[in-house]
């Protein structure tokens, strides 16, 4: 989900929500990327994808679907205590925001 401002007539800027999930994992070593990449690939399901190459970072990125299965994947097993809560919580809001693709294994992580 990107949350974006836009700048309206006479000054008022008003915030726009899209509903848009991605998952980027982010790291200078093009390697770990690759290694990463093959692991979420044979545990996942997930489709590989290339690595991106910015000026100083290597990123690996996933869309929608697949950042759903990341989310399951790192979310299910833990307890809240374990995990990042700002970036659980840009799940959640994306959830709030797209209730029909909560499935019961989402619904129970979301509880």
């Amino acid at each position: 989900m990107i949350i974006a401002e836009v700048q309206k007539a006479k000054g008022i800027v008003k915030p726009i929500v899209i509903k848009k999930l991605s998952v980027i994992f982010t790291s200078g070593s093009p390697d770990f990327l690759e290694k990463l990449g093959m692991i979420l690939k044979n545990q996942l399901g997930l489709c590989y994808k290339k690595l991106y190459d910015g000026n100083r970072a290597f990123q690996l990125r996933y869309g929608r679907g697949d950042s759903v299965k990341i989310f399951k994947f790192l979310y299910k097993p833990c307890s809240q205590r374990l995990y990042l809560k700002r970036k659980f919580d840009i799940f959640n809001n994306y959830f709030k925001l797209s209730p029909q693709k909560i499935d019961t294994e989402i619904s129970n992580i979301l509880k």
